[in-house]
């Protein structure tokens, strides 16, 4: 028999408390989110009050000079630093047999937004903590017509820093979630998302494999119309490919979209960009600026307490803190990060989204001292109001096409030089992806046939098959 030893191994691992974990969901959250929050909680914590609710404001009689004072030889706990936001996510809730049973009878995702009825199936699925946590993510990153907004590239990154994740985990998950109903929701691409619909229809349906093949390897060539270069590519007869074609006729090109619109929800801008003189100064919206104080007539009560209850306000003392410089700290982390967007984005301030610059969270990161997860939540749902439009923070980021010059263009910059050229087409004579890489060329800006047809497909434009209109 072989011999058994113990040994000692020695890890470190970063815990976070309850407190910093509330910390990060009041970075998270959105602004009519936190409102919401911060008047619950003071509801139910009689030593905060907001500053902006007149019914909160004390009478002339309660104010006690010295309850401040009294107040200060309360500990304090110690400050937060702005950029301390990193954390794993919280354990989602999980149901029983007899519960999920339950809730595939009664649950009726009609009426709901794409979201939510991505989010009702991923509670009923058998997909683990990690997973969920993944599938979560990749669910949120899905716009209204289905497709995924984020590469998989940037959501492993950002996901990295919140927990471990296994090789290949988001793309497992992604997998999953592109069967889910309707099937393609979360597909990169066009090609993946007709696929995933045909992988989704029964083995034996007539013409599915050969449907199958021309949009994963010739979906090009079928939006062209050029039915007699597919037969000799794919060795079939026109009886077969009609068969095929019509298959893919019947597919959803935008699966997301049969839900309709997601609830809009009201968006007022965190952050104000103005022009002063010849420079730009960016500010927290002051209308969303809700500020917590502690309550002067309860602190003084709580001085003078009997012990039980000073026991109690104590405790209620220490949250409030607590929660004023949590407030505190997401206001700032949101100004500093808002600032060193525009720093670098100045271009856009003053000529519009095709002078925008390649910018990634990892750089703000690191200017400022964040973690880049940091900078994730603090603009994920956070917007800024510019003399262009109010756009989400997260809209100020893109990565970078290398340029003829040895520079390099940002890919929302290089979308909207898209826009504008099939917006300045003949309709007779439509551009295909082909014609507008090369006129991107002859602008100094290298880019694939593919890449253009990524960025138009993203844009929700047709290719140029679909918008050729004949005189």
């Amino acid at each position: 028999m072989g011999k058994t030893e113990l040994s000692t191994v020695q890890t470190q691992r970063q815990t976070l408390s309850l407190r910093m974990r509330q910390a990060v969901r009041l970075l998270a959250m959105s602004s009519v989110e936190l409102e919401a929050e911060l008047r619950e909680a003071a509801l139910s914590n009689p030593l905060l009050r907001l500053e902006d609710d007149p019914e909160a404001e004390e009478a002339p009689e309660d104010r006690d000079p010295s309850g401040a004072e009294e107040a200060a030889e309360w500990a304090e706990d110690a400050p937060i630093e702005p950029g301390a936001f990193a954390v794993a996510w919280p354990e989602p809730p999980t149901m029983d047999p007899e519960e999920e049973s339950q809730a595939r009878e009664i649950a009726d995702p009609s009426g709901q937004g794409l979201k939510a009825h991505l989010l009702w199936q991923l509670s009923l699925s058998r997909l683990g903590a990690e997973e969920r946590r993944i599938a979560e993510f990749l669910i949120d990153a899905i716009g209204p017509d289905g497709y995924l907004t984020l590469s998989t590239a940037e959501i492993e990154a950002s996901l990295a820093a919140e927990l471990p994740i296994r090789n290949g985990a988001v793309e497992a998950v992604r997998q999953v979630i592109l069967q889910f109903d309707p099937p393609g929701c979360g597909a990169q691409g066009l090609a993946e998302c007709l696929d995933a619909q045909l992988l989704a229809l029964p083995t034996d349906t007539p013409g599915r494999s050969l449907a199958r093949r021309l949009v994963r390897e010739h979906l090009q060539s079928l939006a062209e119309g050029d039915q007699r270069r597919l037969m000799r590519r794919l060795g079939v007869d026109a009886e077969a490919l009609a068969q095929a074609v019509a298959l893919i006729r019947q597919l959803d090109p935008r699966p997301g979209a049969r839900f309709g619109a997601e609830a809009a929800p009201y968006v007022e801008p965190d952050v104000l960009v103005v022009r002063q003189g010849r420079d730009w100064r960016v500010m927290l919206n002051p209308e969303l600026t809700l500020r917590l104080a502690l309550d002067p007539h309860y602190t003084r009560l709580a001085a003078h307490a009997r012990r039980d209850e000073r026991i109690y306000l104590r405790e209620q003392m220490r949250e409030a803190r607590w929660l004023i410089r949590c407030v505190n700290s997401r206001h700032e982390t949101i100004l500093r990060v808002a600032q060193a967007i525009f720093e670098r984005q100045r271009g856009f301030l003053e000529y519009g989204p095709m002078a925008m610059t390649p910018l990634v969270m990892r750089e703000i990161a690191a200017s400022l001292g964040m973690h880049e997860s940091t900078v994730s939540r603090a603009t994920s749902r956070k917007y800024a109001l510019t003399p262009r439009g109010t756009y989400e923070l997260k809209y100020f980021f893109s990565q970078g096409l290398d340029t003829v010059e040895g520079g390099s263009a940002s890919a929302t910059a290089v979308q909207e030089m898209i826009r504008a050229m099939i917006a300045e087409e003949d309709p007779r004579r439509p551009l295909s992806d082909l014609a507008l890489a090369k006129a991107l060329g002859r602008r100094g800006i290298t880019v694939a046939r593919r890449t253009v047809a990524k960025y138009r497909e993203a844009m929700n434009i047709p290719s140029s098959h679909e918008r050729h209109r004949p005189t």
